[in-house]
């Protein structure tokens, strides 16, 4: 998917995308921690932006 298309969404559809592209790689990624505190983090940033 292009930037030009990224930037054109709501921040919570790019976030998901984000987390579903990671899903499907996550054989390959090891080891991934995400805490509650970071989640929450990003989901109020992006609230923020997307108002």
């Amino acid at each position: 998917m292009e930037l030009a298309v990224l930037k054109t969404m709501e921040p919570r559809a790019v976030l998901a995308l984000a987390m579903e592209e990671l899903g499907r790689n996550a054989e390959r990624v090891g080891n991934l921690t995400i805490t509650t505190e970071m989640l929450s983090s990003i989901l109020n940033e992006t609230a923020r932006k997307g108002d």
